[in-house]
C-alpha cells in the first residue's frame, strides 16, 4: 500500500473525530542513534505508536483506549522506543511515523482518543 493511501484512510479516521475536548501541548521526537526519544510536552498523559515507513497496514487499526494496555508517556516525562522495536523497521527504514493522542471520557462509558497526531521523523 501507498503512503498516499495509508494517509488517506488515516485522514478518513481523523475526520471522524469529534475536535472537542481536545487536549493541548505536543509531543517532542528526537531520533537517537539507537531508539526515538519521545518527550510528552502536554499536561496530560500521551498515548502513541510508532511505525517504520512502509508499515502503513497497522494505521488502519484504530487507537488503543484502554490505560492498562496502551503504551503512554506521562507528562513532562520522556520515553525511548528502541528502533528494533518499531513495527516496520529494518536498517533501510529512513523514516518513522509516531503517531500520539490522549484519552478523554466517551460518550458511551470508557474513553476515546482527542484526536490522533502524527509526527514524522527521520532516522
Amino acid at each position: 500500500m501507498s503512503r498516499t493511501v495509508a494517509c488517506l484512510c488515516f485522514g478518513v479516521l481523523l475526520a471522524c473525530q469529534d475536535v472537542e475536548g481536545v487536549i493541548g501541548g505536543r509531543l517532542a521526537v528526537r531520533a537517537a542513534p539507537l531508539a526515538l526519544e519521545l518527550t510528552n510536552q502536554s499536561p496530560a498523559p500521551i498515548y502513541y505508536f510508532a511505525l517504520g515507513l512502509g508499515s502503513v497496514g497497522f494505521t488502519l487499526a484504530p487507537p488503543c483506549t484502554d490505560p492498562s494496555r496502551c503504551r503512554a508517556i506521562q507528562a513532562g516525562q520522556t520515553a525511548s522506543v528502541p528502533y528494533a522495536q518499531i513495527p516496520g523497521y529494518t536498517a533501510e527504514t529512513r523514516e518513522a511515523t509516531v503517531y500520539w493522542w490522549h484519552l478523554i471520557p466517551g460518550a458511551q462509558t470508557g474513553l476515546r482518543p482527542d484526536s490522533v497526531r502524527t509526527v514524522i521523523v527521520g532516522l
